[in-house]
């Protein structure tokens, strides 16, 4: 059986950004979740501001050289995915994740 490669996703902070290995097969249910068809542009691009959003929204805008970047989208992820918490507000024809 095949073994799927990690998806790379850029999460943007200000003027830098920072490159995260995330599962493809969250990575293709939050596109779902989202209203996307996974595998298409719009998907990740949706996906990608998604996480970026997210991560931003709960860690803070401003990152140092060594904060666990790719941990926290991990755990935006997962926690979008699996636990089914802070998805989906729609504003403004943005995604959100839900307040915390």
């Amino acid at each position: 059986m095949k073994t799927l490669a990690a998806v790379q996703y850029r999460i943007y902070f200000q003027n830098r950004y920072v490159t995260v290995a995330l599962n493809p097969t969250l990575i293709e249910l939050l596109a779902l979740q989202l209203g996307e068809y996974p595998g298409t542009a719009n998907a990740r691009f949706t996906v990608q501001r998604w996480l970026g959003i997210a991560v931003r929204h709960r860690f803070g805008a401003i990152v140092t050289d060594d904060a666990p970047v790719e941990t926290w989208a991990r755990l935006c992820l997962q926690e979008a995915v699996i636990n089914r918490e802070g998805v989906l507000l729609k504003g403004r024809g943005v995604l959100f994740p839900k307040e915390t």
